[in-house]
């Protein structure tokens, strides 16, 4: 044999053994792409938990609900939530990957749940009041700064002095 027929013969074995192998990397790459996919699920599902949360105590706030019912109501979104920051907990230590947002510091032994929910209902709370300038008291739409009417309902909002 020369050497040309060894090259060839080594070029065969490579392609083979890629062949067979390719499989096995497969599956492992669709195994972390079906993981990544079910935390996405899970922390889109966290937050429609936080903004029905956020709904909800609004809607309290204004009247809609009676105490009773926001109480029991309340508390089944609130351990929804819960279970989805276990769910989400659990996948990042199968995963490895704990990737914190900018500039917020991840917590490893906190693990009251229920405190980080209400923890990010403040946060959401906050960033509506930044954003808007009450609600209107026909309709309850949310209201601009600066706004002198309901752009829902056109009730006549009342503007402090020192805005006019």
């Amino acid at each position: 044999m020369d050497v040309g027929s060894l090259l060839v013969i080594f070029a065969l074995a490579i392609i083979v053994v890629g062949y067979i192998l390719r499989p096995l990397i497969e599956k492992r790459a669709i195994s972390v792409t079906e993981n990544s996919r079910y935390a996405s699920e899970l922390q889109a599902e966290r937050d429609q938990v936080l903004m029905n949360l956020q709904e909800f105590d609004i809607d309290h706030a204004m009247g809609k609900i009676p105490a009773d019912e926001y109480q029991g109501r309340r508390a089944v979104l609130v351990a929804r939530g819960a279970a989805i920051l276990k769910e989400l907990d659990r996948l990042d230590g199968i995963m490895m990957t704990a990737p914190a947002r900018a500039g917020e510091a991840v917590d490893q032994e906190d693990h009251d749940f229920e405190a980080q929910i209400e923890k990010e209902i403040q946060r959401r709370r906050r960033s509506v009041k930044e954003e808007t300038a009450g609600y209107c008291p026909q309709c309850g739409n949310k209201l601009q700064s600066g706004d002198r009417f309901c752009t829902s309902c056109g009730f006549k909002v009342h503007v402090a002095e020192s805005e006019a």
